[in-house]
């Protein structure tokens, strides 16, 4: 393998000359995400073939020159959530061609989600030699050493690897399924979870009455806007079990705020003005949460026994994820979009006007239509 560590503006202009060559590469990152609202960029891999792989170490160049020469390129990543955010962050738009390897494999009735070291073992027949020491290593220090480049290296080229062998067990429609699946999970990762949705899907929800869910909306606004603002993970702000006991209590007073044992005087000395200012905000507030009720959770679950009988192999959280089927049960098909409408949109809709029943046979769930 050969591995390029560039670390200075000359080496760069190389790598973006190459870019220029190629149409396809593999991405992957290394990235320190502990205690931090915004997880930091330590190094970018990018493969353009399996055997040449570039490390570039952010830290040292501006990688967002970049840009120009991946903005038309298929990208190949494995679970790339975070490597998509990072890759806006840096370059300033998404992917536009994207090839997500765990995805692929969940399209051929693999595991959702399945760790690389897994998938290659499972796809290549052939276990990674990286070493695992490797794994929480410090990536923030340098100079890097060959094992932490090895290590960093070996994820990126094996992911054209799995690129190559899983397409060619794709048929023509999955294959295009795939590309928009993977499309469509970039773009989601980018978008960011409002507040209500959030704590809408807490077990708990359904038990808070509509003063306690106001009071929290406030309290978790403040948390995101807070945790932003210092870089801090949001929980660590304010921990939910806080969150909602505070919600329930209505505290309106310090003292009443502290009679909570469990409550950090440390949160309450640095942000006890503000906790109280949230309760007072929803106890004023008039707004009306549709949380969905028990029985939707329900017929949540009886839409993914329905999804498990479609002639498809593909995992049931990548055909009919439980945030999918929630949003199904509350809106009805037109919560429905995109490569799944296309698959499933005809059937999806019989079964929710009640033409189309299940059964098993032999043990194997199916379908049928009702006269």
């Amino acid at each position: 393998m050969e591995i390029n560590y560039i670390d200075n503006e000359n080496q760069l202009a190389a790598v973006r000359k190459r870019l220029s060559q190629v149409e396809i590469i593999g991405l992957d990152t290394e990235f320190h995400a502990e205690n931090r609202y915004f997880p930091e960029l330590m190094l970018m891999q990018i493969a353009t073939t399996k055997d040449q792989v570039w490390l570039i170490d952010p830290l040292a160049v501006q990688i967002g020159s970049l840009g120009e020469q991946l903005r038309n390129l298929k990208l190949i990543t494995h679970g790339g959530q975070e490597d998509i955010r990072l890759f806006q962050r840096f370059f300033g738009f998404a992917p536009q061609y994207l090839f997500d390897t765990q995805i692929a494999a969940a399209f051929l009735g693999s595991h959702y989600p399945m760790r690389m070291s897994s998938l290659t073992d499972k796809i290549l027949a052939q276990a990674p030699s990286k070493p695992t020491t490797e794994t929480l290593t410090n990536w923030s220090k340098r100079p890097l050493s060959d094992e932490q480049k090895q290590y960093a290296a070996q994820d990126a080229t094996i992911l054209l690897e799995l690129y190559q062998s899983l397409e060619q067990q794709l048929s023509p429609q999955l294959k295009q399924w795939v590309w928009m699946a993977s499309k469509e999970m970039g773009d989601r990762s980018l978008q960011p979870i409002p507040v209500e949705e959030t704590w809408q899907k807490w077990g708990v929800a359904n038990q808070l009455d509509v003063t306690s869910q106001r009071i929290l909306n406030h309290l978790l606004h403040w948390r995101e806007k807070t945790g932003k603002a210092k870089n801090k993970p949001a929980n660590y702000i304010l921990p939910r079990s806080i969150a909602l006991d505070i919600a329930r209590r209505r505290p309106k007073k310090i003292k009443e705020l502290t009679s909570n044992r469990r409550i950090n005087q440390g949160l309450v000395h640095r942000h006890g003005t503000e906790l109280l200012d949230c309760v007072y905000k929803g106890l004023r507030d008039k707004t009306i949460f549709h949380v969905p009720p028990a029985e939707k959770k329900h017929h949540r679950e009886l839409i993914r026994a329905w999804a498990m009988c479609l002639p498809f192999q593909i995992h049931l959280d990548v055909l009919m994820p439980s945030d999918l089927a929630t949003q199904i049960a509350t809106r009805g098909i037109g919560a429905l979009t995109g490569w799944r409408k296309e698959a499933y949109g005809e059937s999806l809709q019989a079964f929710l006007n009640g033409e189309i029943g299940m059964f098993l046979q032999k043990g194997t769930p199916k379908l049928t239509k009702l006269t």
